[in-house]
């Protein structure tokens, strides 16, 4: 038997391997994951540790780390023990401090280095530490509910909220962006705004006729609500945020609906998206734009990217399980996933109704509503209909689901534990634990690495001017050196030269993003017109026109959302590229320099306004028509004048004028049309891009000049100052020694808290 700890600490992102007791070092095929999160190669773990140890699958593993991640390799290991015969042995978890305790001690490290004045100036004015400081700290968490229409989107979110506040209403009618701010208070209150971000209503305390009238008036663009989502638990250090999104079909609001696939196509903050499903009609809405979507994301690889999409099957409680097994009805929604591109999706049966009818006040019912809410009782306490069996639970909510008290009726608690949303609910709570808390506690960590550097720097430069007067006077040369390389301008004219040169280039990566947003529209269109084809009758031409119109335009937001993405990640590549330019190039001059910042710039959007992907209806110069057989009637073929004839018959076709369209003829048209609005959006997003790009190279040469010449003026004034004025010196080496001191003692509790 082979032995192996890991060692895995999310906060710093290292992973540590021990062999008998020895540390796994050198070049090995386990090095490339120490500084990789465990979500990003659990999954490979089982195959690379039976590669390690010489193709022996003999292996006894000890974890150290958070519950989350031994949760996440059990389940790689028993996947491999299962499809693999493999023996890998997981020893028991060992528990470690919770995120949560640490995150609060973080605060309170915080709230201690503000009384020191030059310690909270790192803290407050450098932009990287207070950026990674408002990240850590933001409680909020996006959950993004996505669905269809007549999949029970409303219904799903009050049986969340635990009454009926959502208007129950077909979701092609909800044209505004509900955000529910979950709170510890009883009363829900909201602000409604335009698309400027104006407060048009503000503090209104609501109910489901408020929120119907606030979505039919069309000034409004989003919705705030504060007030209680019943069964989340309640953090301290996390507020869920509940969105309602509108339809990714919304004719209302262009916007809206590219905003919907904004929240999917967000990889880098990586929301909680809650994909509802009609688990009784199954694809006869479109869902297949919006899950090919999905697919795309989830490739991009990692579990996370994985874990964040949540399939909701709702209505599994309509099934009639004496004569289909509820096993096989989501055999089947895993099927129509697998075939939209989604691999070994997550998916969990509820009935987001009965869940609303159990959890509402009993008193808010109608006497239909509490004779079904006892008949749903019934049902729940049937095993075929206790959906959390179903459910692809880990171990750690499975136990909590099975300990849940909700409700002081144990046969009510059952059924409403039964009926799926609670364990939904816990399982939005473990996303949180898993990566949301981890990440903030490494953003905290990043930022308090940055300032307590910058800090140590600063103080450890103070300190070396504690020389005898000879080395003192070497210091004062080299000022005198370099105040005279200023003066010929520190070769600046030659370096800006070269920034030039970076102009009108685009990164690889960001032009690798384009080259795919091109192919992808090559395939739809091989894909438009292999299915153009044929004469079809006006209805039908106008009928396949029209669902046309809604692809494009769905693929049209797309790219827009794609173009927007690749035109952020190039400002970072470029403000990281550039950041480390300015530090190379006065890191021998200069110790401590100011973080450079350089303004977001604005989105796509408003270059992307007037763009029009419209596919007009058949024109009456495109309708043609012809003789067609319609049916067939028997006929006399005899004779009056030859009686031999009398009594014969034969068959013969009716027939018609019909109108007709060509579909590759109709599409030939309208497709050179929108293919230029594809071609100009690529264009111009990629215009924009290179323009961006030099915009920020622009203010980066303006910004080095005047803070090279300001930082250059302020350090020699300060350092001459210490090294003439003794006493000036003294005093100054003295509070450098106290400083190193508290700030040593500073590092030192942040290393404390964050080991596991």
């Amino acid at each position: 038997m082979n032995y192996i700890e890991i060692k895995h600490n999310p906060f710093s992102i290292e992973t540590q391997f021990f062999v008998n007791g020895q540390e796994v070092l050198g070049n090995n095929i386990l090095s490339h994951l120490k500084q990789r999160r465990l979500q990003l190669w659990v999954d490979q773990l089982p195959k690379l540790l039976y590669d390690f140890f010489n193709q022996d699958s003999n292996i006894e593993i000890s974890f150290i780390g958070l519950e989350s991640d031994y949760i996440d390799l059990k389940e790689e290991i028993e996947k491999a023990n299962l499809e693999h015969r493999t023996n890998f042995k997981l020893t028991p978890y060992f528990p470690v401090e919770s995120v949560d305790i640490r995150l609060e001690k973080i605060k309170g490290m915080i709230e201690f280095a503000k009384k020191n004045p030059k310690f909270f100036s790192y803290l407050q004015n450098n932009s990287k530490v207070s950026d990674a400081l408002n990240e850590a700290f933001n409680n909020d968490f996006d959950a993004y509910v996505v669905a269809t229409m007549s999949s029970g989107k409303s219904t799903f979110i009050n049986a969340m909220l635990g009454t009926d506040l959502l208007p129950a209403r077909n979701e092609a009618t909800t044209a505004t962006i509900a955000k529910i701010y979950d709170t510890k208070s009883d009363t829900y209150y909201g602000n409604r705004y335009n698309s400027d971000g104006e407060i048009l209503e503000e503090n209104i305390i609501l109910n489901s006729e408020v929120l119907n009238s606030w979505n039919d008036q069309k000034d409004t663009h989003t919705i705030n609500i504060t007030g209680p989502i019943y069964g989340m638990k309640k953090r301290d250090n996390v507020r869920l945020v509940l969105t309602d999104t509108p339809g990714p079909n919304n004719s209302r609001d262009e916007s809206h609906a590219r905003l919907t696939m904004s929240f999917i196509q967000d990889s880098q903050r990586s929301p909680l998206i809650l994909y509802i499903l009609n688990a009784t009609q199954l694809g006869i809405n479109d869902d297949k734009n919006l899950l090919e979507l999905v697919a795309k994301e989830i490739k991009k690889g990692g579990k996370q990217a994985k874990d964040r999409f949540i399939f909701i099957v709702n209505k599994c409680d309509e099934f009639d399980l004496e004569k289909e097994s509820l096993e096989k009805a989501l055999d089947n929604v895993r099927a129509y996933l697998i075939e939209n591109g989604i691999q070994d999706p997550l998916v969990y049966p509820i009935s987001a109704f009965a869940t609303r009818l159990m959890r509402n006040d009993e008193q808010q019912l109608t006497r239909r509503e509490r004779s079904k809410k006892n008949d749903y009782i019934d049902q729940f306490l049937e095993d075929e209909y206790n959906f959390i069996k179903y459910m692809p639970l880990t171990s750690k909510v499975a136990h909590k689901v099975e300990n849940l008290k909700l409700i002081d009726d144990d046969e009510l608690n059952t059924a409403l534990k039964n009926s799926g949303i609670p364990a939904v609910e816990m399982m939005i709570d473990e996303y949180i634990e898993k990566y949301n808390l981890p990440h903030r506690l490494n953003r905290a960590k990043e930022a308090l690495d940055t300032a307590i550097g910058l800090a140590l720097n600063e103080e450890q430069m103070n300190a070396a001017l504690e020389q005898d007067e000879k080395e003192l006077e070497n210091i004062l040369a080299s000022i005198k050196h370099l105040e005279a390389k200023r003066a010929k301008g520190f070769e600046t004219a030659s370096y800006k030269a070269k920034l030039k040169e970076r102009k009108n280039h685009v990164p690889e990566t960001i032009q690798s993003k384009i080259k795919s947003l091109r192919r992808g529209i090559e395939d739809k269109w091989s894909s438009i017109t292999n299915t153009m084809q044929g004469d079809v009758s006006i209805d039908q031409a106008n009928d396949k026109l029209e669902k046309l119109e809604d692809d494009l335009k769905f693929k049209f937001n797309e790219v827009i959302n794609e173009l927007d993405n690749a035109y952020l990640a190039m400002q970072k590549n470029i403000h990281k590229e550039l950041n480390t330019e300015y530090q190379k190039y006065i890191s021998d001059i200069f110790e401590d320099v100011k973080d450079l910042k350089i303004p977001v710039l604005s989105g796509l959007e408003s270059k992307f306004k007037n763009f029009d992907i419209a596919v007009t209806k058949t024109t009456r110069n495109e309708i043609k028509s012809r003789t067609v057989v319609v049916g067939q009637r028997e006929v006399k073929t005899s004779k009056w004048y030859n009686p031999f004839s009398w009594g014969n018959k034969k068959i013969v076709d009716v027939t018609e004028e019909r109108e007709f369209i060509s579909l590759k003829t109709a599409w030939d048209k309208r497709g050179a049309e929108i293919r230029t609005q594809f071609n100009n959006l690529i264009q111009q997003g990629t215009t924009h891009i290179t323009e961006g790009g030099n915009k920020i190279i622009d203010m980066y040469t303006e910004f080095l000049t005047q803070e090279f010449d300001k930082k250059f003026e302020q350090i020699i004034k300060e350092i001459k100052g210490k090294i003439q004025d003794k006493d000036l010196r003294i005093k100054a080496i003295d509070q450098a020694k106290s400083e190193l001191v508290w700030i040593e003692k500073m590092r030192q509790d942040l290393d404390d808290i964050l080991k596991i």
